[in-house]
């Protein structure tokens, strides 16, 4: 969750001065050089029906990075985890050099709880 809060905290500074309905319709009409640049491999997950943030800002967050890969998942909106787990998973254990799809889930070690 930290990370998700982070990013949006990212994501709108470089936003600033910029009109709702623009960030909403996806034109980034700032288009300022990227002050500093990430040097890891990132992989960035994208549902293409997302109606809350537009896949520019997906494409921006990439030019931040000089490693990046974008991965689209048709279908999905701004949930994409809960969306389609299988597939997230999937991609991400592929960008890590992947576990073998075949091995079986392991427990959860910690307690969850339903309320």
């Amino acid at each position: 969750m930290t990370a998700t809060i982070n990013w949006y905290r990212a994501a709108f500074q470089t936003l600033v001065g910029e009109t709702v309905d623009g960030i909403l319709s996806g034109k980034n009409t700032k288009n300022e050089p990227t002050p500093t640049l990430i040097r890891v491999p990132t992989l960035i997950l994208w549902g293409e029906e997302d109606k809350a943030l537009s896949k520019w800002l997906a494409e921006d967050s990439a030019a931040h990075c000089s490693l990046a890969r974008i991965r689209y998942f048709p279908g999905a909106g701004h949930q994409l985890m809960q969306e389609q787990p299988q597939e997230v998973t999937q991609a991400v254990l592929e960008f890590l050099g992947g576990v073998s799809p075949s091995r079986e889930p392991q427990p959860n070690p910690l307690p969850i709880s339903k309320s």
